[in-house]
């Protein structure tokens, strides 16, 4: 539902600023809730990993465990990427609706 809420923001801007500025915060806080639990569940993967490859384990199940763990690792990176570039479409919308401010410190 973020993408449609930004995809009316603008539409909306005429109509109630500070009603549209406010569901922007919304989005912008649930985007850093979530990539700060995607990190978390990163550094756990690491962990997992690094596990998997020190482990004394068959080379066949050592390998296998290894590579479901840069799986792992690899699909929460990228997850937590799209996340972080959700949340700096957001800044910028949240900035421009209101002071362009936000947008050229953060630039």
């Amino acid at each position: 539902s973020g993408a449609a809420d930004a995809a009316q923001g603008p539409a909306g801007a005429g109509a109630g600023g500070s009603s549209q500025s406010s569901s922007t915060s919304a989005a912008v806080q649930q985007l850093q809730e979530q990539i700060a639990e995607l990190q978390k569940q990163l550094q756990q993967q690491q962990q997992a990993l690094a596990k998997a490859q020190a482990s004394q384990q068959s080379e066949d199940a050592k390998a296998a465990a290894v590579a479901a763990a840069q799986a792992a690792v690899a699909s929460t990176a990228a997850a937590l990427a799209t996340a972080s570039a959700a949340l700096l479409v957001a800044l910028q919308e949240e900035g421009s609706s209101s002071s362009g401010s936000i947008v050229s410190t953060t630039a």
